[in-house]
């Protein structure tokens, strides 16, 4: 539910503080909006009677609509299309929505019908799931493991002859049911292990955010024995010469890398590490930076979801079973919970007049 039109200048104190509360307390994908205002406005107001909102509303010239949930138009189309490649057709004009020409950041909702050069398409299902919508989600989206062998490139594009969709064969899945599944974060080509796919766009923010927590955990071989200084120089951080990539821009940057654990194995050549960040070759280049030159780097483990019996070997993937879509369904729910705090916190240049 969400509200439109704008409040009378009035001189009641209390109205003021009803509008404030509606304009920070009731997000657009705010499911009830009635118990919402009750909740959030009853601490505030002076009013003695909360049991008919609609009235108030009317009252200080608000309607209340229910809508049905909108997105972007790119992220509607993501199961034909990527995101770039959308926006591109919307730009060459190619693509209408219920008949009528469209511009880059317009909202369907799953009711609208949407074409591309004439040729109607269907819009993704899970496009519409809002992100505190996790409920057997198991149902609604899939989820697989895939042990990516050296050689494989973590893209989705199908112009890439080592592209990660055909090489696994997850490709052929997807077309036939229909679903464009996506890796979640990155592998270098040369690196081998486990990596997600999935068709749920929710997923990467959840496991990857700065805030997620998620630990990936990496057995690296080097050319030399390890030291046992180097080894609490890559335990407590250190600031490494790196790369940022936005518009298909590549910028050289220095950052600090966030201390991380670190074991080493019997094999003095050989260590496991933990880390919480992923940037742009970041074992590869803190080990370089220390004189080491890496000449195996394996992810066994990410975020609790291991390689597992079930991949026997290099190429193999399977579906996430029920314990690893627990860890898939407690990102979400976290992810959930950070968003709506977020909403509901006040914005600081709201402010309430004085009835003058």
């Amino acid at each position: 539910m969400f509200l439109v039109g704008r409040v009378p200048r009035v001189r009641l104190r209390a109205a003021e503080r009803f509008r404030d509360c509606c304009a920070f307390a009731c997000p657009p994908r705010q499911p009830n909006f009635h118990s919402s205002v009750q909740r959030h406005f009853a601490a505030y107001s002076h009013f003695e009677d909360f049991s008919n909102i609609g009235r108030w509303c009317q009252f200080f010239s608000f309607s209340v609509c229910s809508a049905a949930p909108q997105v972007r138009i790119n992220k509607a189309l993501r199961e034909r299309f990527s995101r770039r490649q959308a926006d591109e057709l919307v730009r060459a004009g190619r693509v209408t929505i219920n008949g009528q020409p469209t511009s880059p950041g317009a909202r369907v909702t799953a009711k609208d019908v949407v074409t591309v050069d004439g040729e109607q398409i269907s819009l993704s299902s899970s496009a519409f799931v809002h992100t505190d919508d996790f409920d057997s989600i198991e149902s609604r989206f899939a989820y697989f493991k895939y042990w990516k062998p050296a050689g494989v490139e973590c893209t989705t594009d199908r112009g890439c002859a080592e592209n990660i969709l055909d090489i696994s064969g997850l490709g052929a899945w997807a077309e036939k049911n229909q679903r464009r599944l996506f890796n979640v974060g990155r592998l270098d080509k040369d690196s081998t292990g486990i990596i997600l796919l999935t068709d749920d766009g929710r997923v990467a923010n959840a496991l990857l955010g700065k805030k997620s927590g998620c630990v990936k955990s990496y057995l690296v071989a080097v050319d030399k024995p390890i030291t046992d200084d180097d080894i609490e120089a890559l335990q407590r951080g250190f600031v490494i010469e790196t790369e940022y990539r936005h518009d298909n821009k590549v910028k050289k940057i220095r950052v600090p890398t966030l201390p991380c654990s670190v074991r080493l194995r019997a094999n003095k050549a050989e260590i496991e590490m933990d880390i919480h960040e992923g940037r742009n070759r970041q074992i590869r280049r803190m080990l370089a930076a220390l004189g080491y030159q890496v000449q195996k780097l394996h992810r066994y483990a990410f975020c609790g979801i291991q390689l597992g019996p079930e991949l026997g070997k290099e190429g193999a993937w399977a579906p996430l079973n029920s314990r690893e879509l627990d860890v898939i369904h407690q990102a979400l729910q976290n992810l959930s919970a950070k968003v709506t705090r977020s909403e509901q916190r006040p914005s600081s240049h709201v402010r309430v007049r004085d009835a003058t």
